[in-house]
């Protein structure tokens, strides 16, 4: 599978501007499987008009979210000082 550039983002607590973003290195398929944990009645992937696939919106990353990013791909938003999102860039 193509791996696709899934992101979180990192936006300011104070203003919601955008500080930065680092990549996830993991399938489509793969944050499927991770949101569907924690929203299961949502569609997290659509097709464009040419057949590609994206991650549809923007998921923010709570701390259960979290722990579950760092047991599936080593990865810890620092939630803390930010608000952080899964997106699709």
């Amino acid at each position: 599978m193509i791996k696709r550039k899934i992101i979180i983002s990192y936006y300011s607590k104070e203003n919601d501007k955008l500080i930065k973003s680092k990549p996830i290195k993991c399938t489509l398929d793969q944050i499927n499987k991770l949101l569907l944990k924690f929203y299961p009645k949502e569609k997290h992937i659509q097709t464009d008009k040419n057949g590609n696939k994206y991650l549809s919106g923007s998921y923010d990353v709570t701390s259960k979210i979290n722990e579950e990013l760092f047991k599936t791909f080593g990865i810890l938003a620092d939630i803390e000082n930010f608000n952080c999102q899964i997106e699709y860039e």
